[in-house]
């Protein structure tokens, strides 16, 4: 599989996760693998549907947090289909602690770039967590909630406008970047910048990185990367990605754009960014 998503051998990706997960238990790297390539969720879905009820089978059921991540995070690829995948699952969705619950609409304000998709897709988890009797504070805990994804998430389209098919439009201001590179977490990247060059990108700012070089293969489309920054010094950051790393980063070009900045909001305990 590795080799595969090196080589973007993705029949191949798909047949060999599919063999993987035909036999229980399942094995641990099923989780990794769902992270690291997010559309193999709906390989894994598949094979294991949700039930009536519209919760995870009990195979899968402890997976339910990376489950709706990769979901999420496949959304700018396979559009429409994130809100079918999540309703499937929407009593799974419910039952999910609170702190998981607000990670998850977080991810989906800042990472779907489809203005009518993340609208769609905020008002379907909210409909997910509600029920017929809560207290009064939980109520107001998720509308709150959703009133903040829901300002990232205006505030992202604003600063940096995407088209329907959730690339930066043209004219918008970016600044270029001279190597983005792989860490050792699948989820952040180091950013390498000239020292000389001013950017408003700042710690806990909102950014977008589009691939501007023609990629080594002709048929794969130029990657658009969400992240947060975490890390700032000059001419250097690292930032936590909310997208797959293409294998072929580090040969590529890129361009970073401004997105807003992320406050730190305090809900009841949880903080979130």
């Amino acid at each position: 599989m590795t080799f595969s998503f090196q080589h973007r051998a993705d029949n191949e990706l798909y047949w060999s996760f599919d063999v993987a997960i035909g036999t229980l238990p399942l094995h641990p790297q099923v989780k990794t693998w769902i992270e690291r390539y997010p559309p193999l969720v709906y390989v894994l879905l598949k094979a294991y549907p949700p039930t009536e009820e519209m919760t995870l089978p009990e195979a899968i059921s402890e997976m339910c947090f990376s489950i709706v991540k990769s979901v999420l995070r496949a959304a700018n690829e396979l559009g429409i289909a994130t809100l079918v995948g999540l309703e499937k699952i929407a009593q799974s969705i419910k039952d999910l602690p609170t702190k998981d619950y607000t990670e998850s609409l977080m991810l989906a304000a800042l990472s779907i770039r489809s203005k009518t998709l993340f609208q769609e897709t905020l008002l379907v988890l909210h409909e997910s967590r509600r029920v017929t009797e809560v207290a009064d504070a939980a109520i107001y805990l998720h509308k709150h909630l959703l009133g903040v994804a829901f300002d990232c998430a205006e505030e992202a389209a604003d600063a940096c406008p995407c088209d329907d098919n959730g690339r930066p439009r043209r004219g918008q201001k970016s600044y270029p970047v001279q190597r983005v590179l792989p860490t050792e977490y699948h989820n952040k990247v180091e950013i390498h910048l000239r020292v000389d060059l001013s950017i408003p990108v700042r710690l806990h700012s909102h950014v977008r990185l589009l691939c501007v070089s023609n990629p080594e293969h002709g048929w794969v489309n130029k990657a658009v990367l969400d992240g947060v920054v975490t890390k700032a010094t000059r001419g250097e950051m690292t930032v936590e990605v909310f997208h797959p790393l293409p294998p072929e980063a580090p040969d590529m070009q890129w361009n970073i754009y401004e997105a807003g900045s992320i406050g730190v909001a305090t809900l009841q305990g949880f903080v979130i960014y």
